[in-house]
Formats: C-alpha cells, structure tokens, sequence
C-alpha cells in the first residue's frame, strides 16, 4: 500500500484518495470491492480511477484524457481467456449517470458470480467476469472507452524502460514494485528497503 499511494502523490500530488477497507474473507472481497466502487460512484463526484494496490501511477494522463467523451474507460485484457476481455487493475469512471449504470451492473453481476448463482467458477478471476458482464450488458447504453493494455495497465516480467502510465505487478511481479517505485521517485533501490 504505501509504494501504492506513494506513486499516486507522486505522479498525481491533487489526487484525493478513497481508502475503503473490509472484513471480508478473499472469497467475498472481489464481490465487496465491486459494492465499494459502485457505492464510491454515488457517493462522491468528479472523475474517478480505479486502481488496484499492486499498481504503480508511473505517468501522468494526458491532459484531455477526462474531457474525452466517454463514460467508463477499461483497459483490455491479455487475451489469455476470451471470458476476461478487461483487467481491472487500472480503469475510470467519469461522474455520469451511464458511469453509475455500468458500476451497479458489475456489482450485480459480482454478487451473482460469487454467490454461485451464474454459470461460472468461483476465484480470483470472478470480478473480471463481472466486468466483462457489465461490458455486454451496457455497451450500447454507455459511452465505454477501451484503452490500450500496454499504455494503461502495463504488466512487466523483468524490469525494462516504459512511458506506461500504469504498471501493473500481477502475481510473483510485486517484487519489482520497488525498482520501478526508486525509479519514479529518483531515489536508490536500496532507500526503500525498509
């Protein structure tokens, strides 16, 4: 958490931060996190990211990017498994009500998925089915933005260059969080070592 919110004030030093913790067991996580971020949508205004906490802000958005004409932005998935088209690590929501509409949609379908009431497994991957739930479900009723993987939710198997504005540290890659964090920040490797 603290690499987390320390590339987030660093890369976006206005950002306000919304910390929603839960008691939930890992099964019932996935499903409460999509109840936080639909409750956080109707709760507070103006733009929102989505990040997960193995993300690092490595870049700054573009300046228009929240002036663009779209609703919700997700980006794409690796193609592994064509039921995950989108990664939820790194997406937007604009304060629309066709924003809301996607993220009540995703709710419900991770409610639906982690209560075994869908034609899917239950795991990790539950939330990512949901989302692409939510894609099919409002696609013609919300203006929703695909944004490119390697630009946006960047994921690196070793530490190389990038002008990424997200990277991602799925799995065992959290352990190169802290170069890219020295990096960032222009600090040693070794001063975050602690």
């Amino acid at each position: 958490m603290a690499y987390f919110r320390s590339s987030c004030s660093k890369v976006y030093p206005n950002c306000e931060f919304l910390v929603c913790s839960t008691e939930a067991k890992f099964e019932e996580f996935l499903r409460a996190r999509a109840q936080i971020y639909a409750k956080a949508r109707r709760e507070y205004r103006g733009p929102m990211m989505f990040l997960d906490i193995d993300v690092l802000a490595y870049t700054p958005l573009p300046k228009n990017f929240w002036n663009e004409n779209w609703e919700i932005a997700l980006t794409s998935g690796t193609q592994d498994w064509p039921l995950m088209q989108f990664n939820e690590g790194v997406f937007f929501a604009n304060d629309t009500p066709g924003a809301q509409q996607f993220l009540n949609v995703y709710a419900d379908a991770a409610n639906k998925v982690s209560k075994g009431l869908a034609d899917f497994p239950g795991g990790w991957w539950i939330s990512q089915l949901a989302l692409t739930h939510a894609y099919e479900a409002t696609k013609y009723t919300v203006n929703i933005k695909i944004l490119d993987h390697a630009k946006f939710n960047f994921i690196p198997d070793k530490p190389v260059a990038t002008n990424a504005y997200f990277i991602h540290f799925k799995g065992d890659r959290k352990k190169l969080m802290r170069q890219y964090l020295a990096g960032l920040l222009g600090t040693d490797y070794v001063d975050l070592i602690k």
